[in-house]
């Protein structure tokens, strides 16, 4: 072989591979690299909601929420519960809560953005839950797509306290009716974001024992992989009238992208209880 021909399959070949990298990175940033935030103060014994929004040419491919600044000692009440955290029209996450405490709180909207010309597709379901009980519902994924995230949302006062893929397709959510003041069921809906085919998705989880205080578990993605979404369950438990659960108050993505976290105590302290963390990743 003549090195004049040498060097234009080496040349070649180095095109090759510039663009696979550029396919590469094209990719990372399709599959949610971008995170944009939106807090909001709520006042004491009262509802708020912040949404962060994608920007232009961006769409919403994953949410997470956080309530920061809560300390289970510090005296002030309880924290900042979420209602919802879910799409709001292609580019945005909408999280509600309600705050218990007798201090304003923060709350936080975590919208993963995506230059995918096509969002994905968003299918729904929804329960009836009766006050001072508990229900859960699936959302699935049409045939031959996969759920890549998933959101939550309740009319009234179900607290989620899972929310995490069921299998391929589905996005199952779940948790108590608070509400005991008569007023009827509330509606508990679950949100499956759906992708056809959708990434090859690997699942990592991390159980953590949790009790009267905050204890953050984190699910790594494996090497040079990256958290595309991610979910958490409570692992309800009951005993006849008592109710057993962790509950998550921040729910998102951590460490540059490859790990997701969720920060939880148990419901039913100073009984102890299990929060699973999970993260959905992506090569």
């Amino acid at each position: 072989m003549s090195r004049k021909n040498f060097r234009v399959i080496r040349d070649a070949r180095w095109v090759a591979i510039a663009a696979a990298m550029m396919v590469i990175a094209g990719a990372t940033v399709a599959l949610g690299a971008v995170q944009r935030r939106a807090a909001t103060s709520v006042a004491p014994q009262a509802t708020g909601s912040a949404t962060a929004k994608c920007k232009h040419g961006q769409v919403a491919l994953a949410a997470g929420f956080a309530a920061p600044g809560f300390d289970p000692s510090g005296g002030g009440g309880g924290p900042v519960a979420r209602f919802s955290s879910r799409f709001a029209g292609k580019r945005a996450v909408k999280t509600t809560g309600f705050n218990f405490g007798n201090n304003a709180s923060e709350l936080d909207s975590f919208a993963y953005c995506g230059k995918r010309a096509r969002p994905p597709e968003v299918r729904s379901k929804h329960v009836q839950v009766s006050p001072n009980s508990f229900g859960s519902v699936v959302a699935k994924c049409p045939h031959g797509s996969q759920a890549i995230a998933g959101g939550f949302a309740s009319n009234r006062g179900v607290i989620t306290l899972t929310s995490r893929r069921a299998g391929k397709r589905g996005w199952k959510v779940g948790g108590p009716n608070i509400n005991n003041s008569g007023s009827g069921p509330a509606r508990l809906t679950a949100y499956a974001y759906c992708k056809a085919p959708g990434p090859k998705i690997v699942t990592r989880s991390k159980d953590t024992t949790v009790s009267s205080t905050f204890r953050t578990s984190t699910a790594k993605c494996p090497r040079h992989a990256k958290a595309l979404s991610g979910g958490f369950d409570g692992n309800v438990r009951r005993s006849g009238e008592q109710l057993t659960a962790a509950g998550a108050l921040d729910s998102k993505r951590t460490a540059h992208g490859r790990s997701w976290s969720t920060s939880a105590l148990s419901v039913s302290a100073p009984n102890p209880a299990t929060i699973t963390t999970y993260a959905y990743c992506h090569r």
